[in-house]
């Protein structure tokens, strides 16, 4: 609901996103109207929740909406094992705009979602009770953009019984009465042509001596119907507990889980398999499954493994850095993950976790004798593009990076190399970036053309959404790379530098 909302200040269009990058196949997004009736994609009748500000949406204009800070009040949530909340959220603001070098993210209009959304994926519009206006307005902008026949209404009964009077065409799903029989309101939804139901999950479950069992005449009444089941829960509001899952498996007509994380979400419906993993604990670069090496000829840095993969950069000199590339190509849908430590966060220093679509260079780890032939860009931080990344961005913050283009190359008059990055975009920065906060995770899953980055760090134990990207250039293949690097800024040398990586997972779907 609102997207990712458990890693991304939610109903935002880096929430909706997000949702889609971590494997959600829709979106649900609440929608109300403001004072110069303008429909907005928020679920709260006020935006303080979210962006600190108590006034009623529909005292507010389009304008001073626009200008509101969505990320203003975003804390991170850890969940615990049966994937419910703590109660101990992170401490800082991670995606607080207005800031230097972070702009707000901005409230959603309804029309901007339907463009950037509707044709994408399944989008389901919340809308409140007694709101006939609102739901005026909304059709009133499916229908500019094209979309009625795409994006489906949810609401109680009155409200499906209005559209389905006034708007036949459009599509709408029932929310089923709390507390009521789910088989009769089964019927209503019948009734009404709604081709989905909304029920709570305690409605269409019971807990029989603890063990969560899906209601048997539910069970048989949709078989006999053509209604489709979405479940959803404000007891369990990120994911449904781990045994609600198992009472669904052989249920077909369950279509839909609405839930405001999407991460738990979807590993409780398709679990991923850890492929790889390395700790780097060794004192050598395992081979089989890493190629080293370096992205300039010089020696400002030094690549070796000794409790860690260990990127040293010295203080001085010029472009240079190093990664190391895993060898396995990795299909379709992935989740990366990687412990760091850096040393010395600055102004002309970065690290990333990438994926990119090159071949990882061959592996060269001895820096004594580099030239042209041994040096690569597959092992430069934003080289060999089109790639993915997922950063910590010199003393900034956290973001996401990516490049759309191709893999273009110059080359100077002694033939070393430089990658064209005239097509590299960054996401906002988000989080902090200073030296006190030198250890955490990286994360980057794919989903399709969608990449989307998190991290961890010591004011958040749960992940954080950093950023999410469409990379539609790159392959259905695709290799991860692990790099740092250092570089001039302006007039000053380059920083000296040491990153650590740690704890590498790779997991598939």
């Amino acid at each position: 609901m609102g997207g990712d909302a458990l890693t991304a200040p939610e109903h935002t269009e880096t929430s909706f996103l997000a949702a889609l990058g971590a494997g959600a196949g829709g979106i649900v997004s609440g929608v109300r109207l403001s004072k110069d009736g303008v429909a907005v994609c928020t679920n709260h009748d006020t935006f303080e929740q979210t962006c600190g500000d108590k006034r009623a949406v529909r005292e507010m204009t389009w304008n001073e909406i626009s200008k509101l800070d969505a990320g203003f009040a975003f804390r991170s949530m850890p969940l615990d094992s049966d994937n419910q909340p703590t109660g101990d959220p992170g401490k800082d603001n991670p995606w607080q705009g207005n800031l230097p070098k972070k702009s707000a993210i901005r409230v959603l209009r309804l029309g901007q979602l339907l463009i950037s959304f509707a044709r994408r994926c399944t989008v389901i519009l919340l809308i409140p009770p007694g709101e006939l206006d609102l739901v005026d307005a909304a059709v009133g902008e499916l229908k500019k953009y094209g979309v009625l026949n795409r994006v489906k209404l949810l609401g109680a009964e009155p409200l499906c019984r209005y559209v389905a009077g006034r708007y036949p065409c459009s599509q709408y799903v029932l929310i089923g009465a709390p507390g009521q029989n789910p088989s009769e309101q089964l019927k209503i939804a019948e009734e009404l042509n709604a081709k989905n139901l909304c029920l709570d999950w305690d409605d269409a479950c019971h807990n029989r001596d603890g063990i969560i069992e899906f209601d048997s005449e539910l069970k048989e009444t949709l078989a006999k119907s053509n209604v489709r089941l979405i479940l959803e829960s404000r007891e369990m509001p990120f994911a449904p507990k781990r045994a609600y899952f198992k009472a669904i498996q052989s249920i077909d007509e369950v279509e839909g889980i609405m839930a405001a994380g999407t991460l738990p979400t979807v590993e409780g419906l398709t679990p991923s398999a850890l492929i790889a993993q390395d700790d780097f604990a060794e004192k050598s670069v395992d081979q089989k499954l890493w190629a080293a090496g370096y992205s300039h000829i010089n020696r400002d840095t030094v690549i070796s493994q000794n409790d860690g993969l260990c990127i040293d950069i010295i203080a001085g000199g010029s472009y240079s850095g190093a990664a190391a590339v895993c060898l396995i190509p990795l299909h379709g849908r992935f989740d990366a993950q990687v412990g760091f430590y850096v040393g010395n966060p600055r102004q002309g220093t970065t690290f990333e976790m990438a994926a990119i679509c090159i071949d990882p260079g061959y592996h060269h780890m001895n820096n004594s004798d580099l030239d042209t032939r041994n040096v690569n860009l597959t092992f430069d931080v934003h080289g060999a593009p089109p790639y993915a990344s997922s950063e910590r961005d010199e003393d900034d913050g956290f973001r996401c990076g990516w490049n759309n283009g191709f893999n273009l190359t110059k080359v100077d008059p002694n033939w070393e190399a430089a990658s064209v990055n005239m097509y590299n975009k960054y996401g906002r920065d988000v989080g902090n970036g200073n030296a006190d906060n030198p250890e955490g995770s990286l994360r980057l899953i794919r989903n399709g053309s969608v990449f989307t980055t998190y991290y961890k760090d010591k004011y958040n134990h749960a992940w954080v959404c950093s950023g999410s990207m469409l990379v539609q250039n790159m392959s259905d293949d695709v290799y991860i790379r692990l790099a740092a690097k250092h570089w001039n800024k302006g007039s000053n040398p380059p920083p000296g530098n040491s990153v650590r990586f740690y704890r590498f997972k790779l997991y598939q779907f």
